[in-house]
């Protein structure tokens, strides 16, 4: 079940309001299965990265929650905000990517991941 279905908009509002008075150098993202994904859930959703890391560094942080090797070519990962359907990628800042799509409502950025499985 997703985090917005679990917890209500005040509760997502305060505990943004926590992570951003306690960290505030880093971003506070909500990231997530993907739909009809085959990798495994997070044990928790929430997650805080530092705000000048690049895409690749939430990549290389996600493969380790999820067991993928780092450096498989064969099997990878890719990250997508839902709502504009936006594909994070490598070099993408994420201070950036998160001013761009963040939820106004409660400020976190809300992101999914699927496999992405390379032929050839």
């Amino acid at each position: 079940m997703s985090y917005k279905v679990n917890n209500s908009l005040e509760e997502r509002q305060k505990k943004f309001q926590e992570y951003s008075q306690k960290n505030p150098d880093k971003i506070a993202i909500i990231i997530e299965q993907g739909p009809n994904s085959q990798l495994k859930q997070l044990d928790r959703p929430e997650v805080l990265i530092n705000q000048d890391k690049q895409g690749i560094d939430l990549i290389t942080f996600l493969k380790q929650k999820l067991c993928l090797p780092e450096q498989s070519h064969l099997n990878s990962i890719y990250i997508i905000e839902p709502t504009s359907k936006c594909v994070l990628n490598g070099n993408d800042n994420l201070r950036e990517f998160y001013d761009k799509h963040k939820n106004e409502e409660d400020g976190f950025l809300y992101l999914q991941y699927q496999r992405q499985e390379f032929f050839g």
